[in-house]
């Protein structure tokens, strides 16, 4: 019921799968600090259940509800392969510094992960509900991995004043599309396609304004966009002859060395 469990001393706490309901406030004011959740619920999952100082997260399945676990203390969130969505601002201002993405999530909500600082994250499979504009990661994140799926327009574009910006991203071999600005503005240094990549196209000013010295296009790649990599610092290109379509200034603002 309602306050169950409220003001003890309670540290580390694990709620099974087979628990379903929580009354208001159930673990209020403890200081839990490592928390282990079966199933999120509505109402479980409450920002009113848990306190704030969260460190250690994970959540095997069921939805996560709105601003739910923002403002905690968590640097280690693992999410299950039984979670379907995350609402927005579900995760925002915490310490997480390290992510995986599972490929069962569909929806990721606006700033979902704002104001954390990533090390490194890995998604799964990007859908039009996780890698777009709405920035559910914020814009702090240093090192990327993309397996597959779809990256939307400016979905990991970055700001003039961040503070923050991409230096490392791999993309996997089920990626097969990127959008027009979608890591634009960055400090991308290092970008890795899969040996056996599956990407055929790649939008206007995708990669505008990084800071790529090196660039091979995989041998999937029928269309670049216009900008595309615009104003980077590559001097030695490999483009292959299965495409098909090179747009406007698409390699402009680079200083070639080699051309192959």
């Amino acid at each position: 019921g309602s306050n169950a469990f409220e003001s003890n001393q309670i540290s580390n706490l694990t709620i099974p799968k087979t628990v379903t309901s929580l009354g208001s406030s159930a673990f209020s004011n403890n200081p839990i600090t490592t928390l282990s959740i079966g199933k999120c619920t509505a109402d479980i999952c409450s920002n009113s259940n848990f306190g704030g100082s969260i460190t250690d997260l994970t959540i095997e399945s069921g939805e996560i509800g709105e601003g739910v676990f923002s403002s905690n203390q968590i640097a280690n969130l693992s999410l299950g392969d039984e979670i379907t969505s995350i609402g927005n601002s579900a995760f925002s201002s915490n310490q997480i510094s390290s992510l995986t993405i599972p490929k069962t999530l569909t929806s990721i909500g606006s700033s979902a992960f704002a104001g954390n600082n990533f090390e490194q994250l890995t998604i799964e499979k990007c859908t039009a509900d996780i890698c777009n504009s709405d920035k559910s990661f914020g814009s702090s994140i240093k090192s990327l991995t993309v397996e597959s799926g779809e990256i939307g327009d400016s979905a990991f574009s970055s700001s003039s004043n961040s503070t923050t910006k991409l230096e490392k991203l791999t993309l996997g071999n089920g990626v097969t599309s990127i959008g027009s600005s979608a890591f634009s503005n960055n400090q991308i240094s290092s970008l890795t396609f899969a040996e056996n990549s599956g990407l055929t196209s790649i939008g206007n000013a995708a990669f505008s304004s990084n800071q790529i010295s090196s660039l091979t296009i995989p041998d999937s790649v029928t269309t670049i966009g216009d900008s595309a990599f615009y104003g980077n610092q590559i001097s030695s290109l490999t483009i292959t002859k299965t495409l098909t379509s090179i747009g406007s200034s698409a390699f402009a603002g680079n200083n070639f060395e080699q051309l192959t």
